[in-house]
């Protein structure tokens, strides 16, 4: 038996409720089909924090707290433990990821500061598709003047491709400078696309200080290698 209730789910609660919903379930096909199965699958959907003080499910907690409602459930049906699954997914990879943007163009305005980077909807469709909320931050040098109030936007001249509508940048961010996004690990390489013909950036894993390309960069042969008219 497989479940899954849905994403971004912070509340322990839920699953519980699932649980208890799911052996109920395992009870009445004993019950009417004389089958016991063995393995319950609870899914995923764990959220994580994509931005400072987003509210956090920690997977720990949630594996203990499964245990005893399955093995409390079990009881009361009369139904042996199955074997418990769960699918933690983004709760594992999406702190993992870090996309770093170059900044292309600065537009100053009265109302706004308009940071353009060299990426957008095709490396990150989330934020367009659904409204996902992601934070930002210069890297590489120690901005001046104080932070203010921008937008990071992508290269792709659509109305949509905002990244962050509500970024604190330094005042004298300027093109070149790099962008640190956190939390991409989960939804955003394997979700990018050739949008506008744009190349898909590369896979990097960095640890000890030590970097090792995972998944290279797309090149123009690439975007061309179907054609064959």
């Amino acid at each position: 038996m497989h479940c899954h209730i849905g994403s971004q789910i912070t509340d322990l609660d839920v699953f519980d409720q699932a649980a208890r919903r799911m052996v109920a379930l395992l009870a009445a096909i004993r019950d009417e089909h004389g089958a016991m199965l063995l393995n319950l699958d609870l899914g995923g959907g764990f959220g994580v924090a994509y931005r400072a003080g987003d509210p956090e499910l920690n997977p720990a907690q949630l594996a203990d707290r499964l245990r005893r409602t399955v093995r409390s459930a079990c009881a009361e049906h009369r139904l042996p433990v199955p074997r418990l699954t769960i699918e933690p997914g983004r709760a594992i990879a999406a702190h993992a990821g870090v996309t770093v943007y170059r900044v292309v163009s600065v537009k100053h305005t009265p109302g706004a500061l308009l940071v353009a980077v060299n990426g957008g909807m095709s490396d990150n469709p989330r934020p367009s598709l659904y409204g996902a909320r992601y934070s930002v931050r210069l890297i590489g040098r120690r901005g001046a003047g104080g932070d203010r109030a921008a937008s990071v936007v992508g290269r792709h001249c659509e109305a949509g491709d905002v990244l962050v509508p509500d970024a604190r940048l330094p005042a004298d961010v300027r093109p070149g400078d790099l962008l640190a996004m956190p939390c991409t690990g989960a939804y955003h390489h394997s979700m990018a696309s050739n949008y506008n013909l744009v190349r898909r950036p590369p896979v990097v894993a960095v640890r000890g200080g030590r970097a090792r390309l995972l998944v290279r960069r797309e090149t123009v042969e690439d975007l061309l290698a179907r054609d064959v008219g």
